[in-house]
């Protein structure tokens, strides 16, 4: 073999060489290169390339890569991080499902790797009366970057049935971060920062009727409320309409009908119906209004039997009667209660006579005309 055949021949191994070995270079790169990591992690990346997101966006604002986290400090943990992607690589490639555990990069474990970045949140909370990271061992334990956004679900961990409250019945407050009421840990605003005195004048304590700050809508109401205190949202009920038609209600607080907002409790509950079969929804056919209860309005269907509960003697007079009044219903001629008709509204005047009917017919639920037959032949 010639000379020059010999150096053509290590030339070429030579440059082969070297493409292999950049080739690996390249690859040793490569695989700590966020570009590498979103072959596999795409929902992920979505939120690191998202505006808004809490974490994985920041992480980018900042130039923050994956392996910046995710890679241990020192040459050792380069080579861990290293040892881990090959791993993923080759069960990857063969198709395998990895044993539970050994498919996973290393997430942070350690504070003082994100304090690396984070130094100033130590100093900046510890002066707080309640300190969040004091003692915290685990920054991960709060601000999972990829799981979820801060700070409501982070709050959640702890604080599961505030959550599970605004979710369920919280009103606008649903729609606000926890740090938008607390802005740091243990601290509790008061409602008038933002609401002011929503109600009259000298009712600070809000949360003598919105029990749950975070449920608000949902009232349940201390035994000892006054009913000046519900006067601030309903007032016609309270000053229109037991000041003008008072009965036995005005002297119960609203409490004892109202226990919840919006809660009516049942009449039967205090009252007895006017008959064995009545049903408390009957009840407001005919009192309306249970504000006023003694104005009742009967509808001309209401069934006469109602009315004998309390009416007992009429309702049994009218029924035994032959005359036409039997096949009235009481409503008929009572529309309102204690309303008693003039005669002459459906007979006209009878026997020239325009009034004076009970002289004769003596109770209109019991017709009769008691005289003898001489006398009116």
């Amino acid at each position: 073999m010639t000379v020059s055949k010999r150096v053509m021949i290590v030339m070429v191994i030579a440059i082969l060489t070297l493409i292999v070995l950049f080739s690996a270079i390249d690859g040793w790169n490569y695989v700590t290169e966020n570009e590498f990591c979103e072959i596999c992690h795409e929902i992920e990346f979505e939120k690191y390339n998202t505006p808004g997101d809490s974490m994985d966006f920041a992480h980018n604002e900042n130039g923050i890569s994956c392996s910046q986290c995710h890679e241990a400090a020192g040459t050792a943990g380069m080579l861990e991080f290293k040892k881990e992607i090959a791993i993923m690589l080759i069960y990857d490639v063969a198709g395998v499902d990895a044993p539970p555990g050994e498919d996973e990069v290393v997430v942070l474990e350690n504070k003082f790797r994100c304090l690396k970045c984070h130094s100033d949140f130590i100093s900046l909370t510890s002066q707080r009366v309640i300190n969040p990271h004091d003692d915290a061992g685990d920054c991960n334990s709060c601000h999972k970057g990829h799981e979820r956004e801060l700070p409501e679900q982070t709050c959640g961990e702890c604080h599961t049935k505030a959550i599970e409250s605004l979710n369920f019945n919280g009103g606008k407050h649903a729609k606000k971060s926890c740090s938008f009421c607390h802005p740091q840990h243990g601290y509790i605003p008061k409602c008038q920062d933002c609401h002011g005195l929503f109600h009259i004048a000298g009712l600070e304590e809000c949360t003598q009727c919105h029990t749950n700050a975070h449920s608000p809508r949902n009232l349940e109401f201390s035994s000892n409320i006054s009913k000046e205190e519900c006067t601030s949202c309903h007032f016609s009920i309270i000053r229109t309409t037991f000041e003008t038609q008072p009965t036995k209600h005005v002297g119960i607080g609203c409490v004892i009908c109202h226990p919840k907002h919006d809660q009516s409790l049942e009449c039967t509950l205090c009252h007895t119906g006017h008959n064995e079969t009545m049903k408390a929804e009957e009840c407001t056919q005919c009192h309306l209004q249970a504000h006023v209860p003694s104005q009742v309005d009967y509808p001309p269907n209401t069934p006469s039997s109602l009315c004998g509960g309390c009416h007992e003697e009429n309702a049994r007079h009218l029924k035994e009667n032959i005359t036409g009044h039997s096949n009235k219903n009481c409503a008929y001629c009572h529309p309102r209660h204690g309303q008693i008709p003039e005669c002459t509204a459906c007979h006209g005047s009878h026997h020239g006579m325009s009034s004076g009917c009970t002289t004769c017919h003596m109770e209109a639920h019991n017709l009769g005309f008691p005289h003898s037959r001489k006398s009116v032949i």
